[in-house]
C-alpha cells in the first residue's frame, strides 16, 4: 500500500477522513494517539514472547499439484471474484468463496473448478446476505457474519443439499469461528462492552460473552478499536482472540477463562488518533505511519486437525510517505501453549488449512482463490 489509509467515525457513522477530519485532529486541543501506556499488560502477565524479527524459514507444508484455481479477468460472473471474504471447504468437493464486493456465497467444485450453485445471495431476506464480514466453515457448516447484525448458516446435508438457519445478533460482527458445536463471534456489544460473543449452533441461543474491549475511557474509542480477530483450534478445544493495535495473543478455552498470554514484539500497530472537533464531536481517525514500520494483521486462522494457529501480519516500512520495503510475515503458533514462532515471509495470504488442503488467495494481477493438496514437511 503506498498511501496511509484513515478512516473517521463521527456520532456512530463511518465517514472517509478527509483534509478536514485531518485539520480537527491538528487543530483538537488534546488528541490522544493509541495505543496508550495503560492499554498494555504487565511483564508479568505474559507468558511467551514471539520475536517478529527473526524468520526461522521453516516450511509449513510441501505444495505439490495445483488442484484448482478459481477467478478470472473477464468471463462469466461466477468465473470473476471481487473482494474475497473467505474460502473453505465443505463434505468431500464443495469449495466454498464468500465475494463481499457482489455480497453472494458461491459453491465450486473442488477437483475441476466449475461452478455448481449460489449458496447465498445478495439481499435481506433468509438466506441472504447484506454486506459480508466474514466466512467460516468446518468440513459440514458454513457460518457466513452479515454486517447487518445476523449470522447465516448453512449446514451441508447431502450432495448439493444446504439447511439454512439464522442466528440474530445485537452488534455489528467482524469475525467468527466454529468450536465444535458452538459459535464464537467478534464484535463490539455496547451494552456488556465484552467482544467475543458464543452461540449454539443448532438452536442459535446466546450462550456467553468474554473478553473486554479495548481500554478507554471514551466510548467511541472503544468501538472503534475493539474489531477483534477471532479464531478457534478444535484439536484442543482452544479459541485465541487478538486486537489489531495491540501486540498480544490471547487463549481460552470454550468457556472462555483465559489460559495464555502471547506478546509480539516488535509489534508497530496502526496509529489511531482520538479527537474532539471545534464543534464538539469526537472522532478517531486511523494511519499508517509516514515513516517507519507498520504492521497489519492480515490473517488468523487454525490448522485443521492440528494443535497450531496461522498467523500472518503485513509489515511495511515508510518513509516519507514511501512504502521501501514490505513483507508478510507468517507466524505458526502452538494452540496449548501460545509459543510460536516467525517460520516464513513468503507464502501468500492463506484463507484456510482444511485437511490435507490449502486455500490460498491473491489480488494480482486480479482476484485469485488456489487450491493447492498440503503435505506436512
Amino acid at each position: 500500500m503506498k498511501k496511509s489509509i484513515a478512516f473517521c467515525l463521527v456520532f456512530f457513522l463511518f465517514l472517509g477522513c478527509s483534509e478536514r477530519e485531518e485539520n480537527a485532529v491538528q487543530n483538537s486541543s488534546n488528541p490522544i494517539v493509541h495505543p496508550t501506556e495503560h492499554a498494555f499488560l504487565p511483564d508479568s502477565v505474559i507468558g511467551s514472547v514471539i520475536n517478529t524479527s527473526e524468520i526461522f524459514d521453516t516450511p509449513l507444508y510441501s505444495e505439490n499439484e495445483l488442484l484448482v484455481r478459481i477467478g478470472k479477468n473477464e468471463g462469466q460472473m461466477e468465473e470473476i471474484l471481487g473482494s474475497l471474504t473467505g474460502a473453505g471447504v465443505v463434505g468431500d468437493d464443495l469449495l466454498i468463496i464468500a465475494d463481499d464486493q457482489q455480497n453472494m456465497i458461491r459453491v465450486y467444485d473442488l477437483k475441476t473448478g466449475g461452478h455448481l450453485f449460489p449458496l447465498a445471495r445478495s439481499g435481506r431476506g433468509p438466506g441472504e446476505l447484506f454486506e459480508i464480514a466474514a466466512l467460516e466453515t468446518n468440513g459440514r457448516i458454513v457460518a457466513a457474519a452479515d454486517r447487518i447484525q445476523k449470522i447465516e448458516l448453512f449446514e451441508w446435508k447431502d450432495g448439493d443439499q444446504f439447511e439454512n438457519r439464522l442466528i440474530d445478533i445485537d452488534f455489528t460482527p467482524h469475525f467468527l469461528c466454529l468450536l465444535g458445536d458452538r459459535l464464537f463471534v467478534s464484535g463490539f456489544h455496547y451494552v456488556n462492552k465484552n467482544t467475543i460473543h458464543v452461540y449454539d449452533v443448532q438452536d442459535g441461543q446466546h450462550i456467553k460473552s468474554f473478553h473486554d474491549a479495548y481500554p478507554s475511557e471514551s466510548f467511541m474509542t472503544q468501538m472503534m478499536l475493539s474489531n477483534n480477530r477471532v479464531a478457534c483450534n478444535n484439536s484442543t478445544g482452544t479459541v485465541a482472540v487478538m486486537n489489531p493495535y495491540l501486540p498480544y495473543v490471547y487463549g481460552y478455552n470454550s468457556e472462555g477463562e483465559r489460559l495464555w498470554t502471547s506478546k509480539l514484539e516488535d509489534f508497530a500497530p496502526v496509529e489511531a488518533t482520538e479527537f474532539m472537533s471545534e464543534n464538539g464531536r469526537p472522532g478517531v481517525t486511523k494511519s499508517i505511519r509516514p515513516d517507519g514500520i507498520t504492521d497489519i494483521y492480515s490473517q488468523f486462522i487454525s490448522f485443521e486437525d492440528s494443535d497450531f494457529f496461522l498467523l500472518q501480519m503485513n509489515r511495511m516500512e515508510k518513509k516519507d510517505g514511501e512504502t521501501i520495503h514490505g513483507q508478510l510475515l507468517t507466524m505458526k503458533i502452538e494452540a496449548a501453549t501460545g509459543i510460536g514462532q516467525v517460520v516464513n515471509s513468503e507464502h501468500p495470504i492463506i484463507e484456510d488449512l482444511p485437511r490435507n488442503y490449502t486455500i490460498s488467495k491473491t489480488n494480482r494481477p486480479y482476484p485469485q482463490i488456489s487450491v493447492y493438496e498440503r503435505n506436512e514437511p
